[in-house]
């Protein structure tokens, strides 16, 4: 599909898992997962404001980490999403930012 209907189902598939989250009485958080497309950020920003739901910031650290290593090294095929060694560099720095509170 198009940018749009890309956008469309994200922000139904976050509204969903905040739901979720919700429901369940679990603290939700989003993250500015290290999208290629700035609309996505932007759209994450959105409805994080709209939710009142905390944001975690991951995508400095994949920026810096893009510097030295290739995206292969950190995303499947296509780079839609992170690979082990991603969600690892994910799982770092929410673990650093929720041991500070």
């Amino acid at each position: 599909g198009d940018e749009s209907d890309t956008a469309s189902i994200l922000a139904d598939n976050l509204t969903r898992i905040l739901d979720a989250c919700r429901g369940a009485e679990a603290v939700p958080l989003l993250l500015d997962y290290p999208f290629r497309e700035p609309n996505h950020l932007r759209l994450v920003d959105a409805i994080a404001s709209s939710t009142s739901v905390d944001r975690i910031r991951v995508r400095q650290q994949f920026e810096e980490l893009l510097q030295d290593v290739q995206r292969e090294e950190l995303f499947v095929y296509e780079d839609m999403h992170c690979n082990d060694v991603g969600y690892e560099v994910m799982a770092g720095v929410v673990a650093a930012v929720l041991l500070k509170r």
